[in-house]
């Protein structure tokens, strides 16, 4: 979700029958698929679209992976849409770059 130019997607995706890559940005989802083929990866597609408007029919899924994007959508609505997408034991990924400890929190020492 919010794949970008598919820095985080295309390195797994040989592990996958399938990659899926969303993003808003059509531009995005064009470079993601021009990187896709220098990289000679031919099992991901690319889909434009907001993590709010996921399209039905998508698929279901092993893992779902946000990348620097989760804080961008409707966290519960997307959380929730994206749980009914997992396949059993499936996983909700997210990779974040915090550098502050969230509101109400104390650091690590």
């Amino acid at each position: 979700m919010g794949c970008g130019p598919g820095t985080v997607l295309l390195a797994p995706a040989r592990y996958f029958t399938e990659a899926v890559g969303l993003d808003p940005d059509e531009d995005m989802t064009a470079e993601a698929e021009r990187q896709a083929g220098r990289r000679g990866v031919t099992d991901a597609r690319w889909v434009p679209g907001r993590a709010e408007d996921l399209p039905a029919g998508l698929g279901t899924f092993r893992a779902v992976v946000f990348a620097q994007s989760f804080h961008r959508a409707d966290r519960d609505r997307v959380a929730t849409t994206v749980r009914g997408m997992l396949e059993p034991g499936g996983a909700f990924v997210h990779i974040a770059d915090a550098k502050d400890a969230p509101a109400g929190t104390t650091p690590p020492p």
